[in-house]
């Protein structure tokens, strides 16, 4: 493990080793196929020169700061001992990858339960007869969550938001808890479910969006339909992913006992009698078994 061993664990470069870097590499040499024939070649090419020479340049800079111990190696030994460091530094980020890929654990993988998708925004109420402190009521949300093998975070102060799921690597929802105390020692929490489409999903997207249209303005058809048809996949995975982790979230708050909210219609009681309603199902369930 030369790479652990001999790189700065609080250096940038060291980005340039990690597995993902080379599916970013993979990336841009996709872009730059389909720039083959018209200007947009003129800058992809710079920019697949510079994705590979990163790594390169990170690997030769290590392998030439190793330092032999036991034998002094000079001249074509001592070059020779470094070529081969150098290609133990490129070759270890790419059989990391083929392991991760070969053992499931790919960057655009799916994890937690199979549910009913849900791709809109939601609202949802649960009424407790007892109070809770809602970092409780989140703490068992989260547990439950991980326990069903979703990928969940819950946020920070400053975040708008107290819980996010990931559906993958392009989309994700964010769950946030509002708490009315009522008396005598009530609540009605408000749960609302946003879909959220990560920034990278916004980037490609976009990028080979502008690829087929450039593509198709010079000409270049077959190249525009691979960009327009990769274009269309980054939006429709977009669009799974978020439903994926909506559906994840409203079922793991429905279990909680959570129900949608009735139409508004300016009385408090309806919506009251709508939430408490599962809570009395679950209890009258509860009678019959005993």
């Amino acid at each position: 493990m030369a790479q652990s061993l001999y790189q700065s664990s609080h250096s940038r470069w060291s980005l340039a080793l990690m597995p993902e870097w080379y599916v970013l590499v993979a990336i841009v040499g996709a872009m730059f196929l389909l720039s083959l024939g018209w200007q947009a070649s003129l800058f992809l090419g710079p920019a697949l020169l510079l994705t590979i020479a990163l790594p390169v340049a990170q690997a030769a800079i290590s392998a030439a700061q190793i330092h032999f111990m036991g034998f002094r190696a000079r001249g074509w030994r001592a070059l020779a001992f470094r070529t081969v460091v150098l290609s133990l530094y490129l070759s270890q980020p790419m059989a990391r990858l083929v392991g991760r890929i070969r053992g499931g654990l790919t960057p655009w993988r799916r994890r937690g339960p199979k549910t009913r998708r849900r791709f809109w925004p939601m609202r949802m109420i649960y009424w407790r007869e007892e109070r809770e402190p809602p970092e409780d009521t989140l703490r068992a949300l989260l547990k439950d969550l991980q326990a069903a093998g979703a990928t969940v975070r819950a946020g920070g102060e400053f975040d708008s938001w107290d819980l996010q799921v990931r559906g993958g690597p392009f989309g994700r929802s964010r769950l946030l808890l509002a708490v009315e105390d009522h008396a005598p020692r009530k609540q009605l929490l408000r749960f609302r479910i946003s879909p959220k489409v990560s920034w990278s999903a916004i980037g490609l997207g976009a990028a080979f969006a502008i690829l087929a249209l450039g593509a198709l303005r010079s000409g270049v058809w077959v190249s525009s339909v691979a960009a327009a048809f990769l274009a269309a996949w980054v939006a429709a995975r977009t669009w799974t992913d978020t439903g994926f982790s909506g559906g994840i979230l409203r079922e793991w708050i429905r279990r909680f006992g959570a129900a949608e909210p009735v139409p508004p219609t300016g009385d408090a009681r309806e919506e009251i009698q709508a939430a408490s309603e599962p809570s009395r199902r679950k209890e009258s369930r509860e009678e019959v078994i005993e």
